[in-house]
């Protein structure tokens, strides 16, 4: 089990580094900024562009003015391309995208350059557009890190669908990934240093095991419905 996102980076790092002809394509939560941040640094370090869907790079764009964040200026760096898939003529014509696309679209690339290029590049991709590998066409031995959770949210699918494209193409498959969630023991250290006078759990399938754990804490299990005072 990874649980940092250091540790992703370097599982990930070894399956980039040792890839010579092959396409390596990765998926991650669309919304995760640190992981695409981890492999836009991986991107960089194996000597790869980073191609990465549009809707990903209008976000990247929408956040950058964030300090915190430290976004690097995706339309102007030459590590990152955009993907653009074929829509409604299947010419690739700007007036098949959206408005909001459309900026991107003079540094997005498709099918073919991702197919001509497959050693010089790292593709994200997600789950749900494998059908782009059709087109795409990666030669056999190429590799699909899955730096996500186990398939079991609306942006995945299953397991079996997966494996089966995976087969299909000659992917290998990695499973790297660090969910954010705190382990259970360094919880427990958080809780006992804080000393909180009252602790309210969320996000947590059994709010009832806070009380066993923590018998010198006031743990408030909330119930659905309930107003409660954070004071």
């Amino acid at each position: 089990v990874i649980h940092s996102e250091s540790r992703v980076k370097t599982e990930s790092n070894k399956i980039v580094a040792r890839a010579s002809s092959e396409l390596v394509i990765v998926a991650f939560y669309g919304r995760d900024i640190d992981r695409f941040k981890t492999f836009y640094e991986i991107a960089r370090e194996n000597d790869r562009k980073f191609v990465i869907p549009i809707k990903l790079a209008h976000l990247l764009c929408m956040l950058r003015s964030d300090p915190v964040l430290r976004i690097p200026d995706v339309m102007n760096d030459d590590n990152v391309l955009f993907y653009k898939k074929r829509k409604k003529t299947g010419r690739f014509a700007e007036s098949d995208y959206y408005v909001w696309e459309r900026p991107f679209l003079e540094k997005a690339v498709n099918y073919d350059y991702v197919h001509e290029n497959q050693s010089k590049l790292l593709f994200n991709l997600d789950l749900v557009s494998f059908t782009e590998l059709i087109d795409v066409k990666p030669s056999r031995g190429g590799h699909f890190i899955h730096s996500m959770s186990e398939p079991f949210s609306e942006e995945d699918i299953s397991v079996d669908v997966m494996n089966n494209w995976l087969q299909h193409f000659g992917l290998g498959f990695h499973q790297i990934h660090a969910s954010g969630h705190c382990p259970s023991k360094d919880l427990e250290q958080i809780i006992n240093r804080v000393q909180p006078k009252r602790l309210i759990p969320v996000h947590t399938e059994h709010p009832e095991l806070f009380k066993k754990l923590f018998n010198n804490v006031d743990v408030q299990i909330v119930e659905k419905g309930n107003p409660y005072t954070l004071r």
